[in-house]
């Protein structure tokens, strides 16, 4: 449950952190591909652009639950 202060997720939000556990998920894959000589420089390119996808989708739905506070 969470606390008085703090908004529950809607579901678009709580859908779209799921995607981005996926994406993140995706990019530790990639990096273990690296690390085991599989193709690195495409393994670490795609991690890390997923890499940055999520966290830009974080940064976004951090800035909606804040506003989602202030106005509350």
């Amino acid at each position: 449950m969470p606390a008085a202060n703090t908004p529950a997720l809607s579901a678009e939000q709580r859908e779209d952190l799921a995607d981005l556990q996926l994406v993140l998920r995706t990019a530790a894959h990639n990096c273990g591909a690296a690390l085991h000589g599989d193709e690195v420089e495409e393994s670490l390119r795609a991690a890390l652009t997923m890499a940055e996808q999520a966290v830009a989708g974080l940064r976004r739905i951090n800035a909606q639950v804040r506003v989602e506070v202030v106005d509350a």
